[in-house]
């Protein structure tokens, strides 16, 4: 594979992370609504409680977040040249 060739690849590469990196920051964004929604609805005087789904709803934030921490990662690894099959 040429220098060019290699360069659109990971452009190509990049641009793909990118793209998911926006769809998960609005899919986290929309997790942290529904937290802050279940947490404003909860009334323990009248024994409302949403404990199970907050946890849950923050379970599935913390995975969005891990995602896109890889992502990040894994584009400056790209722009950076490393090999990931190096061990």
């Amino acid at each position: 594979m040429t220098h060019e060739e290699n360069a659109s690849v990971l452009s190509d590469d990049i641009e793909e992370l990118e793209k998911e990196i926006v769809e998960i920051e609005a899919q986290r964004d929309e997790v942290i609504k529904e937290i802050r929604r279940l947490m404003d609805t909860e009334d323990f005087q009248a024994g409302v409680f949403h404990h199970e789904e907050i946890h849950k709803a923050q379970q599935k934030k913390l995975v969005l977040e891990f995602d896109l921490d890889f992502r990040r990662k894994k584009i400056n690894r790209l722009t950076l040249g490393v090999d990931e099959n190096i061990q």
